[in-house]
């Protein structure tokens, strides 16, 4: 991540809102989560757009979903600023944790 531009704090917090999205849809609790806004949404973006697709998404579930949705996204923002880095990312999670 260091790479991409992302410190270690940073990487910890990218990977806080990542890890939520992928526990709520393992844990079946995605209901809480907007339709189109969940992890299989996230992962079906094309790598080029999805960096894109993520902001947008952190945005949107710091004002809807469930109250602690909204809490754990209030005031997200992501400090990721090139697509791939947010790719291998979310390849990493895909790969080790399925």
């Amino acid at each position: 991540m260091k790479d991409g531009g992302v410190t270690h704090h940073q990487y910890v917090t990218e990977l806080t809102y990542l890890l939520f999205l992928k526990m709520a849809k393992e844990t079946g609790t995605e209901k809480q989560l907007p339709e189109g806004y969940q992890w299989d949404n996230l992962i079906a973006v094309e790598n080029g757009d999805r960096l894109g697709f993520y902001k947008d998404l952190l945005a949107h579930l710091a004002k809807e979903g469930s109250s602690l949705v909204q809490q754990i996204y209030s005031e997200s923002r992501t400090s990721i600023q090139k697509p791939r880095t947010l790719s291998n990312l979310i390849d990493e999670l895909v790969h080790r944790l399925d």
